[in-house]
């Protein structure tokens, strides 16, 4: 999946700016020395606007400059939202005051993926400081970027809050609205390294996949931080599960307080329920053949016993990462997996999860002829 890219304000203007003067000194500007003439440009339109209108995109233009150094200067901090991070971030209630979390850096981005762009919108930038949030959104190409300021007190009930603000008639605030409430499930979801996992160079993919050295992971990630940014997934685990297969249903996330008083709020997986409905009825040839039969009772004779329904079929596929067992080939070598049990139903094998494994069909045939 690929992702947009946050472009700065220097790289927009050297794009679609229409000052050709400016183009060109832009040109020969560091990116620091950029953004300190942007800076300054926008104090001296403030201090010389003579309407509020003038006044106000000066200020926020200000504070976009600020957002984005403090931006670079946390290493450059953003994270890839996969759509179903959107999805899941729109079913949590946020039943809790501003000062019940963290935003995990005061200024960071979010990039979103090609043809999943929530309100038109690529990629945005967010800064939040002395309980006020500025928000400038890069949109898709033909549309001026949005802008947000809007302040906020410690106490105020987060979900409340966002309400009233998406109920405003500006599209703005609309847009602010799904962007805050994303970055506030951000932060909820921050030490969960099941839904929320660094990036690093492709280069150092494989290596930090099969080390559990913290110290060797550290130091890829910070070398991927000074390249790239520092920079995060968001949801990819659920995301590639999901599009595995058309079975997989996504257990539901829920708002949980703990702690001492239970005063700590943290986001997390309540199992047993299901947030998107897949029917079960019909299952697509490949992915569950049928279980291991005919062979497995001496003389052909046919014994009783108990089904092994379709989702706990799916969950052994899933357990055992859909491969065959004893070749380790997969659907998308072009075999067929079959759910067998590793004791014959026949002999005495049960249907529990720890007799029953994926074979591919060739495998499967072949130990029913006994060649296994």
């Amino acid at each position: 999946m690929q992702f947009h890219d946050y472009t700065t304000l220097r790289g927009q203007l050297l794009k679609h700016g229409q000052n050709p003067e400016l183009k060109q000194m832009l040109r020969k500007m560091k990116p620091g020395e950029a953004r300190l003439l942007f800076a300054n440009q926008a104090r001296d339109a403030y201090e010389n606007a003579r309407t509020p209108a003038k006044r106000d995109l000066a200020f926020k233009r200000g504070i976009y400059q600020l957002a984005e150094q403090k931006w670079v200067e946390l290493q450059r901090p953003f994270y890839n939202v996969w759509p179903i991070a959107i999805e899941l971030s729109q079913q949590v209630k946020l039943e809790l005051a501003f000062a019940s979390f963290e935003v995990p850096f005061e200024s960071l981005v979010l990039r979103f993926a090609r043809g999943h762009e929530p309100n038109g919108l690529k990629a945005a930038i967010l800064f939040w400081h002395n309980q006020c949030i500025q928000v400038t959104a890069i949109p898709l190409e033909g549309a001026d970027n949005v802008y947000l300021h809007a302040a906020y007190n410690a106490e105020d009930h987060v979900e409340r809050w966002i309400t009233q603000l998406h109920e405003k008639p500006n599209g703005y605030e609309k847009m602010g609205a799904v962007l805050i409430r994303l970055v506030v499930f951000v932060g909820l979801l921050s030490h969960d390294d099941d839904l929320i996992t660094p990036i690093v160079l492709s280069k150092d993919q494989k290596r930090y996949a099969e080390t559990d050295d913290p110290d060797v992971k550290k130091w890829l990630e910070e070398r991927a931080a000074r390249r790239a940014g520092r920079g995060f997934d968001v949801g990819r685990t659920l995301q590639l599960e999901k599009e595995k297969s058309p079975h997989w249903r996504n257990p539901h996330l829920c708002l949980f307080w703990t702690g001492a008083g239970r005063t700590t709020p943290i986001i997390k997986m309540r199992s047993g329920a299901v947030i998107q409905r897949v029917s079960m009825a019909e299952v697509p040839t490949g992915y569950l053949g049928p279980e291991t039969d005919e062979n497995d009772e001496p003389n052909g004779d046919k014994t009783p016993r108990e089904s092994i329904s379709k989702s706990r079929r799916f969950a052994i596929l899933k357990r055992d990462g859909y491969k065959c067992q004893l070749c380790g080939r997969s659907q998308d070598d072009g075999v067929k997996l079959h759910i067998d049990h590793r004791v014959p139903h026949a002999k005495g094998g049960s249907n529990e999860d720890d007799n029953l494994w994926t074979l591919c069909e060739d495998c499967n045939l072949g130990k029913s002829d006994g060649h296994v």
